[in-house]
């Protein structure tokens, strides 16, 4: 049982809607703030599907990041300029970000066979100098002859959900990082009923609610379906108010690897 969560902003024009302590967590299962990283074996021989990352070099990819469509299709490239590292641009060549040649991500591209494809998962979020994040994207990799179709990238036990009430939460929304885990707990909230669901973050503060017509909300108050949830977007809305969407993992996930393989040690650049 969650107490004393934070009130809303109170900023001036933001209406506010106070809520009552929480009444029961609803995602307090195991996984879901779980660090060890999962790759996904994909129904297909030998193809593997590995965690989001984030990249790295945003300050120097801002054009690129501003351009980056959601969803899209990136390319992953040998980095010239470092040794086991690898850049990351769109498909007109537009760079827009890097992985680091000590990553975990990295160490699996350069041990596949090939990359069978890459896309953007999560982006949007500024920094507090109003500067633009590295996106975080997807890989696929596999034996160099495989063509999966690009939909295996979709996860299709993850759901995005838009938060509601986001006008009550702006502060606290503006602070949040992409893939920063998030618990959703049940409360009584006016003009969202007695088991409204909000998402608070890591620090205790509500971040929205989920609306009340998401299809896999069952799901979610199961707390045996629940893997984990996270931001995946910050973007401001239509009414010019910054707004999150969420990626609930719901359901089992399938045939999962842990990403703890011992490897030999190699020489990299440090980054």
């Amino acid at each position: 049982m969650r107490q004393g969560l934070p009130q809303p902003d109170r900023g001036q024009g933001i209406a506010k809607e106070p809520f009552a302590q929480s009444r029961r967590p609803v995602t307090q299962a195991p996984g879901l703030l779980r660090k060890k990283a999962i790759v996904e074996a994909l129904p297909v021989a030998g193809i593997v599907r590995h965690p989001p990352v984030a990249l790295l070099g945003a300050a120097e990819c801002q054009e690129g990041i501003e351009r980056c469509p959601p969803q899209a299709e990136v390319l992953v490239k040998t980095d010239p300029g470092c040794a086991g590292a690898f850049i990351v641009t769109l498909q007109d060549g537009t760079l827009i970000g890097r992985i680091g040649a000590r990553s975990t991500l990295a160490r699996a591209i350069a041990d596949a066979d090939a990359v069978l494809g890459a896309r953007i998962t999560s982006i949007g979020a500024e920094d507090g100098k109003g500067q633009l994040l590295a996106p975080r994207i997807t890989v696929v990799t596999g034996p160099g002859d495989a063509r999966p179709d690009m939909a295996w990238l979709e996860n299709h036990d993850v759901h995005s959900v838009e938060l509601s009430g986001e006008q009550h939460f702006q502060k606290a929304i503006r602070k949040l990082a992409l893939g920063e885990g998030v618990t959703l707990t049940s409360v009584t909230a006016r003009d969202h009923g007695e088991c409204a669901i909000v998402a608070v973050n890591r620090r205790g503060e509500p971040l929205g609610y989920l609306p009340a017509d998401f299809k896999p909300l069952d799901g979610v108050n199961n707390l045996n379906e629940v893997e984990r949830a996270e931001v995946k977007t910050v973007r401001i809305g239509s009414g010019g108010l910054w707004t999150v969407v969420l990626a609930l993992h719901i359901g089992t996930l399938g045939q999962t690897l842990r990403a703890a393989r011992s490897r030999p040690k190699r020489q990299v650049c440090p980054c």
